[in-house]
């Protein structure tokens, strides 16, 4: 009985450092580097190029770029 409740102590263990690594910890974009994606952007470099650049996902490069189209602030 003691050897099962171990076993499944292990495995709930398992399980929840695999959810830490899988959910990386969202950070912020300061207002500088908004701009710089608006900058890269407005001289015309592909959200994929700005992603190599600056190591920052794609569709954080394209959440600013379209706010800026949007609204015409960062």
């Amino acid at each position: 009985m003691h050897f099962i409740i171990i076993i499944i102590y292990f495995l709930s263990l398992h399980v929840s450092y695999a959810y830490l690594r899988i959910m990386p910890i969202q950070k912020k974009l300061n207002e500088y580097i908004r701009w710089l994606i608006v900058e890269k952007s407005l001289e015309g470099l592909s959200c994929r190029t700005i992603t190599g650049h600056l190591n920052i996902s794609k569709s954080s490069i394209s959440r600013v770029c379209l706010h800026f189209q949007k609204y015409g602030c960062v």
